[in-house]
């Protein structure tokens, strides 16, 4: 292997390296803000089974308020200090991975927007809808990802995950799981 093959091949590494410390993070806030959700789908599921649509409007309204208090708390504050925390964490090699964070920190608030709204889509027998939505989401998410990667870098790569992720939770999960329940999406 020649010198420079070798050289962009540690490039290529610090690169990968640096998404990874910024994907970590934003994994363990995703896990952190999704366990309510997780926690109330045989809830969810009792109301379905009853008929209580009633009851699934309060739970989603209520649940999904706190989910997204939950999750802009934690990754706001997260997002905000974001530099300070990979420096103190990993060093100041690592500095770029900040950017990338708060991107995906952005991720898991959209993730925990979409909590309760995809468990009743899934309590309620609209699974297929929402297995339908992810995939297209995770295929769009793909696709970005190419030519965000090749313009932008990694900053390019986690724009190529909040832009599908937003509309997902936009136009398909939230708007849907507001039907089924019988709620305005301006109320939800």
């Amino acid at each position: 292997m020649t010198a420079a093959a070798w050289h962009r091949l540690e490039e290529h590494c610090l690169v990968v390296g640096i998404y990874a410390v910024a994907q970590r993070l934003a994994d363990v806030l995703l896990r952190m803000t999704l366990q309510i959700h997780t926690m109330l789908f045989p809830a969810i599921v009792h109301r379905a089974v009853d008929g209580s649509t009633e009851g699934q409007r309060r739970l989603m309204a209520k649940v999904t308020r706190f989910q997204l208090a939950i999750g802009v708390g934690l990754c706001g504050t997260v997002a905000a200090t974001s530099d300070v925390l990979i420096h103190a964490w990993v060093g100041p090699d690592f500095a770029a991975a900040a950017t990338v964070l708060q991107l995906l920190a952005v991720v898991v608030v959209l993730r925990a927007w979409m909590g309760i709204p995809g468990t009743i889509l899934k309590a309620t027998g609209h699974h297929r809808y929402f297995a339908g939505a992810m995939s297209a989401c995770a295929v769009a998410n793909l696709l970005l990802s190419i030519p965000g990667v090749k313009l932008f870098g990694m900053v390019g790569l986690a724009w190529a995950t909040v832009v599908p992720v937003a509309v997902l939770a936009a136009c398909c999960i939230f708007p849907r799981a507001c039907r089924v329940v019988g709620m305005p999406v301006a109320r939800g």
